[in-house]
């Protein structure tokens, strides 16, 4: 019996479902479903799509706040190392030994060789300091006495001036005397 094609659309069947979808399998419905109208299976489903949802999400919210927390530490170590490379000692640099490049070692050390040249120099400059604090202090001494000396030679002269000045009526006034401040402080000490 062969086929014959017909003009009239009730004897003809066009369409009769889609390919590969078996019979009672629906595709999903057009509109919006409650919560009542999904499958058992299809409740499992996403029940287990949220929870991997969940897990993944906690998964990565800690492995982001693990990668904080070692940025973090990283800064911190690099912060302490540059620290040590510009004010270190010497002992706290060799500890960073497999730390440092040959460029940052020999500028460490020359930074180190400047500092000791500088204490050096301090050290140096402050016994010639205390010298000549020494030399300025018996130069002082020595002013100090001799001006004592000039006092009290000026004074036995003005003592005797004013003797004679008096027994003899040369002048109506009196040369001053000149008070030792060394016994003044003496007298104070005495005291």
């Amino acid at each position: 019996m062969l086929w014959k094609p017909s003009t009239t659309p009730s004897d003809v069947i066009m369409h009769h479902g889609i390919l590969g979808q078996r019979w009672g399998h629906k595709n999903g419905p057009p509109y919006p479903l409650d919560s009542t109208d999904y499958s058992k299976a299809e409740k499992r489903a996403a029940k287990k799509r949220a929870r991997k949802e969940r897990s993944e999400a906690r998964k990565a919210k800690k492995q982001q706040k693990h990668e904080i927390a070692s940025q973090k530490k990283a800064a911190k170590e690099e912060a302490h190392r540059q620290k040590i490379l510009k004010t270190g000692s010497l002992k706290e640099v060799r500890k960073l030994k497999g730390n440092i490049s040959n460029a940052e070692y020999t500028e460490v050390f020359k930074r180190l060789e400047n500092e000791q040249k500088l204490d050096d120099f301090d050290k140096e400059q402050k016994k010639n300091f205390a010298v000549k604090v020494k030399s300025a202090q018996s130069v002082v001494s020595d002013i100090d006495k001799g001006s004592a000396a000039a006092v009290n030679l000026y004074n036995r002269g003005a003592t005797i001036y004013n003797v004679l000045a008096k027994k003899k009526h040369w002048t109506p006034e009196e040369l001053p005397l000149i008070k030792d401040q060394n016994q003044n402080q003496n007298n104070e000490k005495k005291k």
